[in-house]
């Protein structure tokens, strides 16, 4: 007789999806889901990151850089309405990201198109690999 433990591996989900029915009405929750969702993306050379923040001014954004992290804030207005449904939240938000490696400041550069924050950090030149040649010896 074979036991089928593949039921197992849902409890986790199953737990968060509890979790979030539970928190859903909460200002707590409320305040995590106006969080821009965000993809970071490392290279060899850099990381390229791209934030979704339909809705938003760009003059309403602001972009703080230090040695290794970055700062997106910004915030998005409400609009006046009577609406049937209203998913997309509003008001100010903040996200930080720590990288791995120090960036060149200097050569950062950001763009806003569609909705989509994108924003290129090359890594600095002391963090990039550098080879190195090895001298032979011989007796």
């Amino acid at each position: 007789m074979a036991i089928d433990f593949s039921s197992l591996y849902d409890i986790p989900k199953e737990f968060d999806h509890a979790w979030e029915r539970m928190l859903r009405f909460s200002p707590l929750f409320k305040q995590r889901s106006e969080y821009p969702l965000a993809n970071i993306m490392e290279h060899e050379n850099g990381y390229d990151i791209d934030v979704s923040i339909p809705g938003v001014d760009p003059a309403d954004l602001a972009l703080e850089i230090s040695e290794r992290n970055i700062s997106i804030s910004g915030e998005r207005k409400s609009q006046e309405g009577n609406y049937y449904r209203q998913e997309r939240g509003y008001g100010s938000f903040q996200r930080v990201f720590s990288l791995n490696v120090p960036i060149d400041r200097e050569r950062a550069e950001a763009e806003f198109k569609d909705g989509i924050l994108k924003v290129h950090l090359p890594k600095a030149a002391a963090s990039l690999p550098r080879k190195i040649s090895i001298a032979s010896k011989e007796a």
